[in-house]
């Protein structure tokens, strides 16, 4: 994560980022970029442990950022 900031990432981003793919260094770093999930599907946000308010707060105010599949 440190070269990801190093070049330009901002927490933020990664934290999106984190949020859709709770794998994303572990697939960056084995190579494997065509397996990290770009978009939420809001029907996995229990799969992926989202608590229930950070749900709620993604749905209603943080759609547009967050990349929900439709």
């Amino acid at each position: 994560m440190t070269a990801a900031l190093e070049k330009g990432a901002t927490f933020a981003a990664m934290g999106r980022e984190l949020l859709r793919e709770p794998q994303w260094l572990k697939k960056v770093q084995a190579k494997a970029e065509a397996s990290i999930r770009y978009q939420l599907d809001p029907n996995e946000m229990d799969e992926l442990g989202l608590p229930h308010g950070l749900q709620v707060f993604l749905k209603n105010d943080f759609a547009d950022t967050i990349n929900f599949k439709k």
